[in-house]
């Protein structure tokens, strides 16, 4: 549900025929009960109505964020069977509680459709009775929509007090009206502290994403919970939102029950105190701790493997990293978080930064209090006491292949740093800032031992970018060589700023009447920065050239690479039914014109 309330349409954005939808009622069990609302995020009410240059009157007094409400938008079906239409000003945000409570799709729509016609009719009366100079009825609107929130938390209270949810994923859909891309933040909150944030890119047009709700992991609390929904940087965005909810599928896509970690470690997060060193800095001072010269060891051992490393410890941040610069151990970190808050939530700061799922992370601490906060908040994590290091090489978990740009892994992420920072610099104009980059993307299907071997690796350790899950060793790649049906690539990029090495792996069976990609893999350093679309646009010529109607991408949901949907949808690739086995398909037919294809020079190295 939206807050129509105060909506007033001021002439909408067309579309030509009506929009479809991605996900579909029909596929859903059952939905968290939301009511989405009009807030601002510097919030300091009453106060700030009289100081704050932004405010805006509203017809209940309260501050009006968004240029016209939230407006019913017929053209783009949804949940509701109508889009809720907004123009964002600055701080404006959407919020909503949420909690135990749900309803299934039908009962969400039609209890959607009346409220309403409810919110409309007392706009309605409202506007006559202030004609009319019946204050004591002018205030029905308002009374109304205080009413309703006390209803939904009263409700999302109770429930969350006698049963527990599990819900499969948060689903977001929303037509950018405008010309530009943006990042959109979506942000869980608990007893006031922010226990989940995301970013995400939203395309000019049609932009569908699925977070998978563990990895929002809210806690359970009778208090009700929040979500928050805003573009960064004060971005007046223009959105048609069609699904923002929670939902619970009646086939689940993700994996339920324990959440268990990822096969492979890909980043270590450090504790300092009484871990790296013997002794507390703090209390100590540099001359009073003693370097641990096993640990020193691993973490060079771990660098050498390609495993990144990061710290999380409560410590004064320039003390500490000064004492880590005097050790020259201060290159081997990355996104390093040194402050007093939880270390759960720098663990998920860094995982954020680094586009890395928590699942691959692993935790050293000496304390059995911190070790507990993490593995409670982040079950999916592996936890080490310090006394396990010595045998911590050993582990399967740390066992990856190793390969010539394994020791350059760490290199490539502070390459990464300074591309984000650069593009700070562009704000919203984030092709500008790729087109600044310097793309450059060189595709080959010419394989040696060493593009072997980096291909292995890649499909071993790749999750979120992963379109097959199949961990496929060197000698099954060397099997698929062989088949003149088959052709796979290697794929390395580049930019202006440095090197990202080879960081993509494709197989392309030819299927009748379709080049099908039967596997594909790519880093998550190189996610969204339209190498995905080049690629696929080559993939869809070359097809093309050879009499074929496109390109099926053999898509296999695992539990954690539907973000590769993301990147499908945004090239081209539509979901449709497979009339064999009754399961889905991703098609991309050669009539579709990829977008941002000219951001990135290729470069062919065919036999």
């Amino acid at each position: 549900m939206f807050q129509l309330d105060f909506g007033h349409n001021t002439g909408r954005a067309i579309h030509s025929g009506k929009a479809v939808s991605t996900f579909q009622s029909s596929e859903m069990k059952s939905v968290a009960w939301s009511f989405w609302e009009e807030h601002c995020l510097e919030c300091a009410q009453p106060v700030c109505y009289t100081t704050c240059p932004l405010y805006v009157r509203r017809a209940d007094d309260n501050c009006a964020r968004f240029k016209s409400g939230i407006i019913e938008n017929t053209l783009y079906p949804g949940l509701h069977g109508n889009g809720a239409e907004i123009v964002f000003r600055p701080w404006g945000k959407l919020q909503t509680r949420i909690g135990n409570a749900v309803w299934s799709p039908a009962k969400t729509r039609w209890i959607s459709r009346m409220d309403a016609a409810l919110s409309r009719g007392l706009v309605s009366a409202g506007n006559i009775t202030h004609k009319m100079h019946l204050h004591k009825f002018f205030f029905l609107q308002r009374y109304y929509n205080r009413l309703r929130r006390i209803l939904h938390e009263h409700c999302i209270h109770k429930a969350n007090k006698h049963e527990t949810v599990r819900f499969d994923a948060f689903v977001l859909e929303a037509w950018n009206l405008g010309k530009e891309p943006f990042r959109l933040i979506v942000e869980a909150q608990c007893n006031q502290q922010t226990v989940f944030r995301h970013s995400q890119t939203m395309f000019p047009g049609h932009n569908a994403h699925t977070i998978a709700w563990d990895d929002i992991a809210l806690p359970n609390s009778p208090q009700p919970s929040r979500l928050v929904v805003h573009p960064e940087n004060d971005y007046e965005a223009h959105l048609v939102f069609t699904w923002l909810d929670a939902v619970r599928y009646l086939k689940s896509p993700f994996p339920r029950g324990v959440k268990n970690p990822a096969p492979k470690v890909k980043c270590v997060v450090w504790d300092l105190d009484n871990t790296l060193w013997e002794g507390v800095l703090g209390d100590d001072g540099p001359m009073g701790v003693k370097m641990r010269q096993p640990v020193i060891d691993t973490i060079k051992h771990l660098d050498q493997r390609g495993i990144i490393q990061s710290i999380a410890s409560k410590n004064d941040y320039d003390a500490a990293w000064s004492f880590l610069k005097a050790q020259s151990l201060a290159t081997f970190f990355l996104y390093e978080e040194i402050h007093w808050g939880p270390k759960s939530e720098s663990i998920r700061k860094i995982a954020s930064n680094m586009n890395i799922g928590l699942d691959s992370f692993a935790f050293i601490d000496d304390s059995p209090f911190e070790r507990g906060e993490v593995q409670g908040e982040i079950p999916e994590i592996r936890i080490y006491d310090p006394k396990d290091i010595p045998s911590l090489m050993e582990k399967s978990e740390f066992d990856v292949p190793v390969t010539d740009a394994s020791g350059k892994r760490r290199i490539f992420y502070q390459t990464e740093s300074k591309r984000k920072l650069n593009q700070k610099q562009f704000t919203s104009d984030y092709r500008g800032f790729l087109l600044n980059c310097q793309l450059s993307m060189r595709v080959s299907n010419v394989f040696e031992q060493a593009s072997l071997n980096r291909c292995a690796e890649l499909l071993q350790r790749t999750n979120q970018l992963n379109l097959s899950g199949r961990r496929l060793g060197v000698q099954e790649i060397q099997d698929m060589l062989q088949p003149s049906c088959t052709r796979c690539y290697w794929i390395a990029c580049n930019d202006r700023y440095g090197d990202y090495g080879l960081v993509g792996f494709c197989a392309v069976l030819k299927d009748k009447a379709y080049d099908r990609i039967t596997d594909f893999a790519f880093s998550c350093r190189v996610a969204k920065k339209k190498f995905e679309n080049r690629l696929f646009d080559h993939l869809l010529l070359t097809a093309k050239k050879d009499g074929r109607c496109g390109l099926i991408a053999d898509y296999a949901p695992t539990g954690r690479n539907h973000v590769l949907i993301e990147s499908l949808e945004e090239v081209g690739f539509k979901k449709e039914p497979n009339p064999q086995d009754g399961n889905s398909l991703w098609v991309l037919s050669t009539s579709v014109s990829i977008p941002d294809t000219d951001l990135v020079e290729l470069i062919l190295d065919n036999d």
